[in-house]
């Protein structure tokens, strides 16, 4: 046989045998590093650890996709809507359930000051505007989270707020709506001083809030003696 061929026959074999030799190296490897990461037994292999260590930190971080303006205005719409309509559609149900009977509302002995019965629910509902939208400004600047007394005073403020047309106009309970105004007015002014810590302009919504609410104070208290 030619000395030449032979040669380069033997460094073929040579040349394969290294290259199965790596490729079993490199499955050992593979099947260690599974088993640093799956076992809960982590085993101490120093070259292997600082080599997947160095792989972990050198892999960029997952980014994600960063929201559209648009995206984040139809999102503070959608809250806006939700936070004003609840509110607005609690009070015109309650306005459509209790306060479409106005036989004892008076109309003739009530004092010039005392607005109509009309006027009174357009105000009930322009106020529940305004604490809706004063709501929002607070829940927008993180308000509500969990620790601020602002949620559960905001709550306690829109059901004493509903009770005043069954009280007055179904029931004629007028001293226990009295109590009710008084108690709504202190827990709104409560709301007053929790929003203002969140949101200065969130307190401006609630001022004719607390000066209606006086108002409605004052007409119960006259319709007790009426």
């Amino acid at each position: 046989m030619n000395p030449s061929k032979e040669k380069l026959r033997h460094a073929t074999t040579e040349g394969s045998s290294e290259k199965e030799h790596l490729n079993s190296l490199c499955n050992v490897q593979s099947s260690f590093n599974c088993l640093q990461i799956h076992s809960p037994f982590r085993p101490n292999f120093p070259i292997l650890t600082e080599t997947l260590d160095s792989t972990m930190s050198s892999s960029p971080p997952f980014k994600s996709r960063p929201e559209s303006k648009y995206t984040k205005a139809k999102r503070a719409l959608r809250s806006l809507a939700v936070s004003v309509a609840i509110p607005l559609t609690l009070t015109i149900a309650v306005i459509f359930l209790f306060g479409r009977s106005s036989r004892h509302f008076p109309n003739r002995n009530r004092p010039i000051w005392v607005a109509p019965l009309w006027l009174l629910h357009l105000s009930s509902i322009s106020s529940s505007f305004l604490i809706g939208l004063a709501a929002w400004l607070v829940w927008a600047d993180g308000g509500f989270h969990c620790g601020s007394n602002a949620l559960p005073l905001y709550i306690a403020h829109l059901s004493l707020s509903v009770v005043w047309n069954p009280l007055v106009l179904v029931i004629r309970a007028l001293l226990l709506a009295f109590l009710f105004c008084v108690l709504d007015l202190v827990t709104l002014y409560a709301c007053y001083r929790t929003f203002k810590r969140v949101n200065p302009f969130a307190k401006d919504l609630i001022k004719p809030c607390l000066a209606w609410t006086a108002y409605l104070c004052a007409v119960t208290y006259v319709f007790i003696d009426l």
